[in-house]
């Protein structure tokens, strides 16, 4: 990154003055390897109560080049953000665009056509989040769909990070969320040579999977 910084002494500590670092960064590139998708409680917690060495208020802008790379995906996101970490709290706003990108889910890669968060900390570091992401199933039993082939599953997540709402859809007039669900998950593997509707409506891992992806 290039940056320019002021560096003054901020806010009296148990044991000492604590540093304060304020100026703006303009981001060449970055990688972002937590995975924010999957940290505990405890984890959380953990982040939020480490001793603090400074403070900071930093702007910092990104074109391209600043990667989220979780072990399931990497998406290269824009960002126009200010940051400052206080002494109890870490405070963000602005905003993080993607800008192309790929998560897998299982074995089902699904390709980024929107990720955008929205920083406002009315809840912490918790963005709202409007996500669009799209994979291609192979249809499970000729005709039944009205087209013939892969269809296409349209993942939608929107709301705050740690609530979100996720819809799904597809190309596939004949399938429901339930029926998608099973598609993405283990239906796919299963042959029964039926219709989408004749395929294990009362599996006892219907219920399982959907509380896991949500």
């Amino acid at each position: 990154f290039d940056g320019r910084f002021t560096v003054a002494n901020g806010e009296r500590g148990p044991r000492q003055t604590l540093p304060h670092v304020a100026g703006s960064v303009e981001m060449r590139h970055a990688l972002i390897l937590l995975d924010f998708a999957n940290q505990t409680e405890t984890e959380r917690l953990a982040a939020t109560t480490q001793p603090l060495f400074w403070t900071y208020r930093v702007q910092v802008n990104a074109t391209s080049n600043l990667h989220w790379q979780p072990p399931d995906g990497d998406i290269d996101f824009s960002a126009d953000l200010m940051i400052e970490q206080t002494p109890d709290s870490l405070l963000v706003y602005g905003d993080m665009r993607a800008l192309r990108g790929a998560y897998y889910f299982l074995s089902n890669r699904f390709d980024v056509r929107q990720a955008d968060l929205t920083f406002d900390n009315l809840e912490g570091v918790n963005p709202v989040l409007e996500v669009e992401a799209t994979t291609r199933v192979k249809e499970p039993a000729p005709g039944s769909c009205t087209t013939s082939g892969s269809q296409e599953i349209t993942a939608r997540i929107t709301g705050r990070a740690d609530e979100p709402v996720v819809a799904f859809t597809s190309t596939c007039d004949g399938w429901d969320e339930p029926s998608i669900l099973r598609e993405l998950t283990y239906g796919r593997f299963f042959d029964t040579g039926g219709s989408v509707t004749a395929r294990s409506a009362g599996d006892p891992l219907d219920s399982y999977v959907t509380q896991a992806i949500n």
